[in-house]
């Protein structure tokens, strides 16, 4: 009766290694699944330390500053005040004090490194400044005057009183300038060059440099946006007053003609 002993003994050996590989295979599976998991935690983990995005900059521009209404014209009724002054084409306004083409908002650290010119990194015009500034000097010279531009195509003949001269504006500095780590000033110069047009060449009728320092606020982007914007619609109403008294001082010259030219 040995041999069937024997013969029992071998199959319970097999079914035992049968039963050792099963249990192995289920314990690489669990392990394989748990890895998983952890592996999942982790990444879940990692994303929830990813930084958050970037918050966009914050948008500037002149807001409701304007400047006064343009002084009244004696005789004239409000309807047709506007006609009565000679006509104003006033070119595209350029900045080549400043970088092209830019919404940056500027400031400079008068008291540290005075020559570095610095940019706002959480704070942007909404437009170019000198964009910005067009529209505020064509509003403003719009309140006493036809002001036209490269979209409107209007035929003066020969009508001399009548034919507009161009100005053109050109933005040296527009920056908020800090004296002190707490205290800043809105710093705007801007020059602009007033010709009459002719066949035989442009007829210089005035040229003038304007500058303003206006004290910001607040030692910020926020105060030095309101300054600036302040400046802006001073120096609109600057220009007007003095494109108004040159063009009342300076009678047109006969056989002026009116052909827009590139901004200078």
């Amino acid at each position: 009766m040995p041999m069937p002993q024997a013969k029992t003994t071998g199959k319970s050996l097999l079914a035992a290694q049968i039963a050792d590989v099963a249990s192995s295979a289920n314990l690489r599976q669990r392990s394989v699944a748990v890895s998983a998991v952890v592996a999942m935690v982790w990444a879940l983990q990692g994303c929830s330390a990813l930084p958050a995005p970037q918050a966009a900059p914050a948008l500037y521009d002149f807001g409701s500053v304007v400047a006064v209404a343009a002084p009244s014209i004696v005789g004239a009724d409000s309807g047709h005040q506007g006609l009565l002054l000679r006509p104003v084409y006033l070119a595209e306004v350029t900045a080549q004090g400043l970088p092209d083409n830019s919404q940056i908002m500027l400031y400079r650290l008068r008291y540290s490194e005075d020559l570095q010119l610095r940019g706002y990194q959480k704070a942007r015009w909404s437009q170019p400044v000198e964009q910005l500034v067009e529209q505020q000097l064509r509003s403003q010279l719009a309140r006493s005057r036809p002001v036209l531009s490269d979209r409107l195509n209007v035929s003066f003949g020969r009508n001399a009183q009548s034919a507009p001269a161009i100005a053109y504006v050109n933005l040296i500095h527009f920056e908020q300038a800090f004296t002190g780590p707490s205290t800043s000033q809105a710093e705007v110069q801007a020059q602009v060059t007033v010709v009459e047009p002719s066949p035989q060449g442009d007829r210089l009728l005035g040229q003038k440099r304007f500058d303003y320092s206006n004290a910001a606020p607040s030692a910020d982007a926020v105060g030095g946006a309101r300054a600036l914007a302040q400046a802006a619609a001073q120096l609109s109403l600057d220009v007007d007053a003095w494109i108004t008294t040159i063009l009342n001082s300076t009678p047109p010259s006969s056989g002026v003609e009116f052909v827009p030219s590139q901004s200078r």
